[in-house]
């Protein structure tokens, strides 16, 4: 599993694998909650394999949050990937 601090400063890791669940850090630099954590992972997914477009990542993700019922934690989390998300997606 990527250490929480590496991906921090680092963004995401050399895409010189295929994907697998335990490339993801879970939730970044936000706590793991049990009811969205798949949501981060996918989300992850998306960034890794870049599906799509950020925005569409981004977008799955604040759904996936609001169907985990957190609507207000979708915002905010949205809110984050949109302004931070690019170290990641750009790496």
């Amino acid at each position: 599993m990527i250490r929480r601090e590496h991906r921090r400063f680092t963004g995401a890791p050399k895409r010189d694998t295929e994907w697998n669940t335990d490339l993801s850090d879970g939730c970044t630099l936000v706590p793991d909650r049990k009811d969205m954590v798949h949501c981060c992972v996918e989300h992850d997914r998306r960034y890794w394999l870049r599906e799509g477009s950020r925005s569409d990542a981004d977008a799955a993700y604040r759904t996936c949050i609001i169907e985990a019922g957190r609507p207000v934690l979708a915002r905010v989390h949205w809110l984050g990937v949109r302004i931070f998300g690019w170290l990641f997606w750009n790496t």
